[in-house]
């Protein structure tokens, strides 16, 4: 028979083996208390580094001073779970686009024990989406340059045509003129 303990061991291996998420568990006041193998190659820390500091660590300066690590907290303990996208920090400063779901967890009792984030590292798909809307826009403006080519070109066409119409007539008034002479 599988007691619980061993059920919770087996499931912190699990998680702590988790590459491609960070999966973190916070205190209810928001202290990193778990950190897994998937939030070290992502953000660059080691638990050693990180365990003990406020999840807001890894919050832009503009983040923190709006007190967003705070309200996102507030809103996972009022509606259970909230998400949330934008820059984060690595270890290095360098910034990294991130999806993270924040879920309280309760006791039996439903008192709040704590939360677990999870976040994906989607600076890739960020990136790549940027420079779609780039040359998006690049396209667009080829596209009315074209347009302006076109219009500028048939414009020059229908001038020439009024041009070799004059020069024509001309032609016949000259042979015209000669003729009476």
């Amino acid at each position: 028979q599988t007691t619980h303990d061993q059920i919770t061991a087996a499931v912190h291996q699990m998680v702590g083996q988790v590459k491609d998420y960070s999966i973190v568990m916070l205190d209810p006041g928001g202290l990193v208390v778990h950190w897994n193998d998937g939030a070290q190659r992502i953000m660059g820390y080691t638990a050693g580094d990180i365990v003990g500091r406020h999840f807001s660590y890894f919050y832009s300066a503009e983040d923190v001073g709006g007190d967003k690590p705070t309200r996102l907290l507030a809103q996972a303990a009022e509606q259970r779970s909230v998400e949330d996208e934008g820059w984060r920090l690595r270890k290095d400063g360098s910034r990294f686009w991130a999806r993270a779901a924040i879920a309280a967890i309760y006791d039996e009792a439903g008192k709040l024990i704590g939360f677990s984030q999870l976040t994906r590292d989607l600076t890739v798909q960020k990136e790549a989406e940027s420079d779609k809307t780039l040359l998006e826009a690049q396209l667009r403006q080829a596209q009315k340059m074209e347009a302006v080519g076109r219009l500028a070109g048939g414009g020059a066409n229908n001038f020439n045509n009024l041009i070799t119409g004059i020069s024509g007539f001309r032609e016949i008034l000259h042979m015209k003129i000669n003729k009476e002479d």
